[in-house]
């Protein structure tokens, strides 16, 4: 798109790229977990990060290092923005489907899970609802666990954050459903995406346009 600029040297055209162009098909983005072992728990904090560096335009660098502040201030906007999407979509997709490609289908519940929970009240399914409130604060902006922006700009998602304790013991339920209880007694569930392959294609597009659009936006202002 060509823009009017002012310069030192008088006026002159600057073209911009627009954003669906071609300067931001590099741009990477990867998805990976972090061990995390606890009090009495274990499991893994998923980690989506992503190269501003990788972009194919040294001009858009050059700019984007002219302000560090201003950029600073829009990765964490991007990143707030991708871990909203995640976890109200991606995580909502996995309860829905039982489970992710990285690690499959949920195991089924047990005999004796079902009888508890019908003898308590709830229903015989779905997996990891018997009460909602696991799905509920897991496809919220509670399950971005932190953000970091610098030199390796990443949202981590996890419940690590989450309230622990009655009446819900939403904190040990992350650890145990993400990982599987230390006894072996609980299989691991994982409702989290922790590798790319986690995500359809659809959403790490969506998720790519989240990052173009910030960056455009930082670009432009610049």
């Amino acid at each position: 798109m060509p823009k009017f600029t002012p310069g030192d040297t008088g006026f002159y055209w600057r073209i911009m790229p627009s954003r669906n162009s071609l300067v931001w098909d590099s741009l990477t983005t990867s998805m990976a977990t972090l061990a995390y072992r606890g009090r009495g728990t274990r499991g893994h904090h998923s980690v989506f990060s992503f190269d501003p560096s990788s972009i194919n335009s040294k001009n858009i660098q050059w700019l984007l290092a002219l302000d560090r502040i201003g950029t600073s201030r829009e990765t964490r906007r991007a990143l707030e923005e991708v871990g909203s999407y995640i976890a109200h979509e991606v995580n909502a997709r996995i309860f829905d489907e039982r489970g992710k490609k990285s690690t499959g289908a949920w195991p089924g519940l047990a005999p004796a899970t079902i009888v508890w929970r019908i003898t308590h009240g709830y229903a015989d399914g779905p997996i990891l609802e018997a009460s909602g409130a696991l799905r509920r604060i897991a496809t919220s902006d509670a399950a971005i666990n932190e953000i970091r922006t610098g030199r390796n700009p990443r949202v981590i998602m996890g419940g690590a954050n989450w309230p622990s304790g009655e009446p819900d013991n939403l904190m040990e339920k992350y650890f145990t459903h993400m990982g599987g209880s230390l006894n072996g007694y609980i299989p691991p569930r994982p409702f989290m995406p922790e590798s790319e392959e986690d995500f359809t294609e659809r959403e790490e597009e969506h998720i790519k346009n989240i990052f173009r659009e910030h960056i455009y936006n930082l670009y432009e202002r610049i």
